[in-house]
C-alpha cells in the first residue's frame, strides 16, 4: 500500500507589510524583536543603519524603507515613512540597569564608560555618578525628543 506524500511545503516569503519603525533600547530583547523583524520584510525593505551615526551619508533616506529598526530615539520618527507603526519593547527599569551595568563590565565594546566600570562590582557601579549618568532613565530618554545619547 503506497504511503501518501507530503506536498512540498512552501518556502517562507515575507509578506508584504506596512512600514514599521522599531526603536531597540538596549537590553531590552530588542535583539530578539529585530531578528524576527528581519523576517517579516524583504532585505531591501530594511534600512541597514542602526544608530544614527549610521544614518550619515546614506543614498536612500529613511522613508523609502518598511522596516527601520535600531538604537534610535522617538525624534527618528519623524524621518521615518508617513503612517508607520511604531513599536518599543520596555522592560522592568530595575532589571534592565542591573543587565546594562553587568555588560558594561564584560563588554568594551558596549559603552565608552567600560573603561571606569571593567574593574567595579555592580554596587560600585551603581554609586558611580559618571556610570550612572548614562543608564539612568534610559528608557524614558529614548522616549523623548531629547536627551543625553
Amino acid at each position: 500500500m503506497d504511503s501518501p506524500v507530503d506536498p512540498p511545503m512552501d518556502v517562507f516569503q515575507p509578506g508584504t507589510r506596512g512600514p514599521l519603525f522599531f526603536m531597540h533600547i538596549p537590553k531590552t530583547a530588542g535583539m530578539s524583536m529585530r531578528q524576527y523583524l528581519n523576517e517579516q520584510y524583504h532585505p531591501e525593505e530594511i534600512c541597514p543603519a542602526e544608530r544614527w551615526q549610521d544614518l550619515a551619508g546614506g543614498a536612500r533616506g529613511v522613508a523609502s524603507y518598511r522596516l527601520v529598526r535600531g538604537h534610535f530615539r522617538y525624534n527618528l520618527r519623524e524621518l521615518v515613512a508617513p503612517g508607520a507603526h511604531m513599536l518599543v519593547v520596555l522592560r522592568d527599569p530595575l532589571r534592565r540597569t542591573v543587565s546594562a551595568l553587568r555588560h558594561l563590565a564584560r563588554d568594551p565594546h558596549f559603552h565608552h564608560t567600560y573603561e571606569v566600570a571593567k574593574d567595579l562590582t555592580l554596587g560600585e557601579m551603581i554609586r558611580h555618578r559618571d556610570i550612572m549618568a548614562y543608564q539612568r532613565d534610559v528608557q524614558s530618554r529614548f522616549l523623548c525628543r531629547r536627551g543625553r545619547p
